[in-house]
C-alpha cells in the first residue's frame, strides 16, 4: 500500500458521512501494512505502552488518527484503527477498522478493553463505523448493552433526512426497536449510526454549527 493509497484511505474516513452499512470481512492488504509498521517501530526501539494477557500493546499515530495494536513479538494479534471525526458539529471518535487473530487467546475481550478503557475516555463519544461487518455489528450491540448497564449515554444518529435526528436509547428494548434502522444493507444505512458517549449529546441547528 503506497503513501498515496494511505492518504486516500484516510481522506475517505475523515470526510465520509456514510454510516453502518454492512460489508464483508477485511482483506489482507491493510493487515500487512500494520505488520510492517509494527516491525519498523520495534526495530527503531519503540516500546509498548501496556500489556494484555502476556502480549504487548502499541500505539501508532496521534490524537486525530492512529492504531492500537496487540502483538506478541513482531506478530500482530489484533489492531484497531481510530480517527477523530465530526458529525452535526459533534466531535466524535470512530473505530474505522478492526482485525484480530482469532486463534490467539490474548485477543479474547481485548476489543472491548480498547473500546471502553482507551478510545472512549480519549474521545468522550464514539460513533459506529462507516461500514461494518456482521462481527462489527455484534460488537457494537454488545458494547451498547454494556454501556447501558453502566449508565452511559447511547444514541441512534439518523442522518437520512433534514433535520437529522439524535434519539437516545435508554434500554436494550430501545436498541431492538431501532436496530433495523441502524444496521442493514441498503443505501439508507450509509447514513445511520449508533453512538456511545460519556456525557449527554445534543444536535446543533445549521445556524449553530
Amino acid at each position: 500500500m503506497s503513501a498515496g493509497d494511505l492518504r486516500s484511505e484516510k481522506e475517505h474516513y475523515m470526510y465520509s458521512v456514510e454510516g453502518s452499512k454492512l460489508i464483508q470481512d477485511l482483506g489482507t492488504e491493510l493487515i500487512e501494512h500494520v505488520r510492517t509498521s509494527l516491525f519498523r517501530k520495534i526495530k527503531a526501539g519503540g516500546k509498548p505502552f501496556s500489556t494484555y494477557l502476556g502480549a504487548d500493546v502499541y500505539k501508532f499515530g496521534d490524537f486525530g488518527s492512529g492504531y492500537v495494536v496487540l502483538a506478541r513479538g513482531s506478530d500482530v494479534l489484533y489492531f484497531v484503527r481510530y480517527e477523530k471525526i465530526r458529525h452535526n458539529a459533534l466531535p466524535l471518535g470512530r473505530q474505522v477498522l478492526v482485525w484480530r487473530n482469532k486463534d490467539d487467546p490474548a485477543t479474547v475481550k481485548f476489543a472491548r478493553t480498547v473500546f471502553f478503557n482507551y478510545l472512549l475516555p480519549k474521545f468522550t463519544a464514539l460513533v459506529s463505523d462507516t461500514l461494518q461487518t456482521t462481527n462489527g455489528k455484534a460488537f457494537w450491540q454488545y458494547s451498547i448493552d454494556k454501556a447501558l448497564a453502566e449508565d452511559k449515554y447511547v444514541y441512534f444518529l439518523d442522518r437520512r433526512s433534514s433535520p437529522n435526528r439524535l434519539i437516545r436509547l435508554i434500554d436494550y428494548p430501545e436498541l431492538v426497536k431501532y436496530s433495523s434502522e441502524i444496521w442493514g444493507t441498503d443505501e439508507g444505512h450509509k447514513r445511520t449510526f449508533a453512538v456511545i458517549s460519556l456525557k449527554p449529546l445534543q444536535l446543533k441547528s445549521k445556524q449553530e454549527e
